[in-house]
């Protein structure tokens, strides 16, 4: 099943909530279906809420990350966050973080909904207009 992608007021933010494990093909999927969307901008603030689904496997992550090498520069006009809420789960956003370094791309770990929420939610320019 593919995660609920919810924008933001103004669409500053994408909140992506798992509510089952999406295969990597899924996930793609509702990543596409976002970009496309008309609120999507260069800046925007992305978090993916795995706190209600199991972690991935390493197949998993390794598949996600082809992906975004082969979008490397889109996916660098963003700022993501994973928030995460086992231990399990936040092993496997440390790996996913590590193999990210070397695309000069970042991320940030939230394991506290709280401040994963904040982060999601402060303010930012408004997007650029056509």
């Amino acid at each position: 099943m593919q995660p609920l992608v919810t924008f933001a007021a103004g669409g500053a933010a994408v909140h992506v909530q798992y509510k089952s494990a999406p295969t990597a093909s899924e996930w793609i999927a509702a990543v596409r279906a976002a970009a496309h969307d008309p609120r999507s901008h260069a800046g925007m603030r992305i978090l993916l809420d795995r706190r209600d689904v199991p972690p991935p496997s390493v197949t998993y992550v390794l598949e996600i990350l082809g992906f975004v090498r082969e979008f490397q520069q889109e996916f660098a006009k963003c700022e993501f966050a994973l928030l995460v809420t086992d231990k399990s789960s936040l092993g496997m956003a440390h790996i996913g973080q590590a193999l990210l370094e070397p695309m000069d791309l970042t991320s940030t770990i939230f394991t506290e909904p709280d401040a994963a929420m904040d982060w999601l939610h402060r303010r930012v320019p408004d997007p650029p207009r056509p």
